[in-house]
């Protein structure tokens, strides 16, 4: 619980001092954006995120969601 109110804290201190928001953190309207996102539906962002480490000490991960920040 601390880790997600820490992450809380954190992000949205960054948006707040950057004037920005996130979009597609609410289920069924991904436009609406939010200056106030919940640690859960951050970490729901990533779960599709996968990391590769290759025989030949290559690392590939998956590009990230298109969000864009405002």
């Amino acid at each position: 619980m601390r880790v997600f109110t820490l992450m809380e804290f954190v992000v949205r201190q960054a948006l707040q001092k950057t004037q920005q928001s996130l979009p597609g953190l609410y289920d069924g309207n991904p436009n609406r954006k939010t200056h106030r996102p919940s640690a859960e539906k951050m970490l729901q962002a990533f779960c599709n995120l996968t990391l590769y480490f290759l025989t030949d000490c290559t690392i590939f991960i998956t590009p990230l969601s298109d969000w864009s920040l405002d």
